[in-house]
């Protein structure tokens, strides 16, 4: 018995140091790309992501449990999928109350995400992020206008989203859907490195009203929000309020990653 034991304990050692491995840097506002693997029936699959942090206090997303399966261990995350068409951004709060936001998605065609994906701070490159955001201001504020109240600058580019259904072009891509809740993309805009996409928010659950975080809704590299008469900037203050059967439109405005 106890040979085997040690058989066991080695096998699993090799494995552990043989499993592969991404590395990515995080940047403060900057959302981390996450695919992850599909599990079925007879396979499950999970990716472990593995936070700049000595232990994680909560992890959030508006994604069912029966879609998405999430379990913290202290500055780790794994995530198992169920939906080969899937893709959600997930929060996830440090110990000090940092924000971490991964874009967890379905694997695109040909491409293997490796089952962990490790998070590394890098000081000079947040730096560089920041002063961009900073610089860019103007220009997003100006996307953001003509988004909002109609492009009239020829240098913006922008046309409808569309998806194939049943062999048909219809108009809209569903970002995000439940029982309760939905967001579709439905214009989508840029001007050089800058992209806007046009989004309606409904909501149908059973309180009058709710309110949602955009962050959880993000797009990857997301500078600017605006939603209710209000423009939101790197993140602050991002609720917006739904009434029960209406629709509200949710403008995105980020930058190339």
């Amino acid at each position: 018995m106890t040979h085997r034991f040690i058989n066991r304990i080695a096998i699993i050692l090799v494995l552990a140091a043989t499993a592969a491995a991404e590395t990515q840097e995080w940047v403060p506002g900057v959302t981390i790309d996450c695919p992850v693997a599909v599990s079925t029936d007879s396979s499950k699959r999970l990716r472990t992501v593995e936070f700049p942090c000595s232990s994680l206090n909560k992890v959030k997303t508006l994604a069912k449990a029966e879609v998405l399966e999430i379990e913290k261990v202290k500055n780790r995350v794994s995530f198992a999928l169920k939906s080969p068409d899937f893709e959600a951004t997930v929060e996830v709060y440090d110990d000090n109350n940092r924000l971490y936001l991964l874009r967890v998605r379905s694997p695109d065609a040909l491409e293997d995400p490796d089952d962990n994906l490790i998070l590394v701070k890098t000081g000079d490159a947040g730096g560089r992020v920041k002063n961009d955001m900073r610089d860019a201001d103007s220009a997003v504020m100006h996307l953001m206008g003509q988004m909002v109240k109609g492009v009239r600058d020829p240098d913006v580019r922008h046309g409808p989203v569309t998806r194939v259904e049943r062999n048909q072009v219809v108009p809209g891509k569903v970002q995000y859907e439940d029982d309760d809740c939905a967001l579709i993309a439905v214009h989508a805009f840029s001007l050089g490195k800058l992209y806007g996409v046009e989004c309606v928010a409904t909501w149908h659950g059973k309180d009058p009203a709710v309110v949602w975080n955009t962050q959880q809704l993000w797009f990857a590299g997301i500078l600017a929000v605006h939603a209710s008469d209000q423009v939101v900037m790197q993140g602050k203050n991002p609720d917006v309020m739904i009434k029960k059967g209406n629709s509200i439109r949710i403008f995105f405005v980020g930058v190339e990653e």
